[in-house]
């Protein structure tokens, strides 16, 4: 049997972690042997471990010593492992490929827009030395293209999300009551203090969850404002936070999947998203994206007593829901993986 390696920057966190474990748990019950390695500790949703799903425990407060550390950890588990194939997930994953074994395939999945953004020639050096191994490429988004590999073939296979019980569904009222960011706190392309300017000038409360380097700049613009706003940090369920007659802003310059909005859209959590091809992509009516500051801030007044008409209709959702079932992302990857015997394992 063969035996596949997923490797990513921790076990628990965001959205290219929670694909990885998805696809773990989906390829196993297929009866395939597949290792879920984290490189970081960070573990925020406590996922258990075992011989199969295990970090590498490196320490990001050491980041030099720690991670040679690890690179040499994860060398020995290559070595005492008959692997196949390293599938890997994001910028650091990628670092460690650069020891892995002639023999092993190699698949680089694109995750972020744009990927090595922060340390360019970095990710410039390594893509061209793992361009080499000829690798497999994958995107998450269609509008994601492998960057430094422009001229290699990819293909696209979206991230799985996880089914969800009727009872996390939101019930949305006409009224907006409150205003809602969910995700990283950080300047680079999330943009939250957009958010606290779109609060700040229609007057609603606002609750921003997540965490990032910008969490102290964004309270002290909120207390100078006077903005009626509650930080939660990190949170392992974020969408409990989430109730009737609130509106998701998604004010973003760039994304890689876009997950939230995705998972905003199988809630029926109704949301106002940046009109850039990242996000309004999906066939989504032109009434849920804004192309400036000012259009959020126009569109949160145009729909203040008519909120559910930033909800999703169904029929849309369920089109752009289907393509993110675990069974079915599963069945694209297995026939990126196993071409020629594809019939057998789906």
């Amino acid at each position: 049997m063969r035996h596949i390696v997923i490797l990513t920057n921790s076990l628990s966190g965001g959205g290219a972690e929670a694909s990885a474990l998805i696809l773990q748990k989906e390829f196993t019950a297929r009866g395939l042997d597949v290792t879920l390695i984290g490189i970081n500790a960070d573990n925020p949703l406590n996922i258990p471990t075992t011989t199969k799903i295990f970090s590498l425990n490196r320490d990001k407060s050491k980041p030099i010593r720690s991670t040679i550390a690890t690179l040499f950890n994860f060398r020995i588990f290559i070595n005492s492992q008959k692997i196949d194939t390293l599938i890997v997930n994001c910028e650091l994953p990628e670092l460690f490929c650069l020891i892995l074994p002639r023999q092993i395939h190699l698949v680089i999945v694109e995750h972020a827009n744009p990927t090595w953004f922060q340390r360019e020639r970095l990710g410039r050096f390594i893509r061209s030395s793992l361009r080499k191994r000829k690798p497999t490429l994958v995107t998450v988004g269609e509008h994601l293209q492998p960057r430094f590999f422009e001229d290699l073939e990819y293909v696209h296979v979206p991230n799985p999300i996880e089914e969800i019980n009727p009872w996390e569904m939101v019930i949305t009222k006409s009224e907006i009551t409150r205003l809602v960011y969910l995700g990283r706190l950080s300047a680079a392309f999330k943009n939250p203090l957009t958010a606290l300017r779109v609060a700040e000038q229609t007057n609603y409360p606002l609750i921003m969850i997540g965490d990032g380097d910008m969490v102290q700049s964004l309270k002290s613009y909120a207390t100078k404002h006077k903005i009626d706003c509650v930080f939660t940090g990190f949170q392992v369920n974020p969408w409990r936070l989430i109730r009737s007659g609130d509106l998701l802003l998604i004010p973003s310059s760039a994304e890689g999947d876009g997950l939230t909005l995705i998972e905003a859209i199988q809630r029926r959590v109704p949301f106002l998203a940046s009109d850039i091809p990242d996000l309004n992509r999906y066939g989504i009516l032109k009434s849920n994206y804004c192309s400036s500051f000012e259009e959020f801030v126009n569109r949160v007044n145009l729909y203040c007593h008519s909120l559910d008409a930033l909800v999703v209709p169904q029929s849309t959702a369920n089109r752009i829901l289907e393509s993110r079932k675990p069974n079915e992302v599963v069945k694209k990857w297995i026939k990126v993986l196993f071409k020629p015997i594809t019939q057998s394992l789906i």
